[in-house]
């Protein structure tokens, strides 16, 4: 099976840090100016611009995980299938106009393979 989905992942994560870093550079320049320290609480616009960059290493970090699984040919286990899936779903249906369509093709991907997988288990 070819792997694609922690790579799909990985490039999900880069692009969400990236567009964050650049989208909310304000919020990151206010959380500089007042020193760091402290500086989310109250500030709507920080804590977006932190917590969506965050959410973007989050994608590296389970992207870089999947790609490992991937590479060991280690049976994928349904839940990372569901994982993906549910916020997707929910992202979507919240906000149509949205990244969260990125989701979609590794979370079905990851269901699709361990269904493969399992199919193989049973044969």
């Amino acid at each position: 099976m070819k792997r694609w989905l922690g790579r799909w992942l990985l490039g999900v994560g880069v692009l969400h840090v990236a567009y964050g870093l650049v989208r909310y550079r304000p919020g990151f320049a206010a959380i500089l100016d007042h020193g760091f320290w402290n500086a989310l609480p109250g500030h709507p616009d920080r804590e977006l611009a932190f917590w969506f960059v965050m959410s973007g290493w989050g994608m590296l970090f389970g992207g870089g995980l999947l790609h490992r699984l991937e590479a060991a040919e280690s049976r994928l286990p349904r839940w990372v299938g569901w994982t993906l899936l549910i916020p997707a779903v929910l992202g979507i249906a919240l906000e149509p106009a949205t990244g969260f369509w990125a989701l979609l093709p590794p979370a079905i991907g990851a269901l699709q393979r361990a269904r493969v997988h399992q199919a193989g288990a049973a044969a």
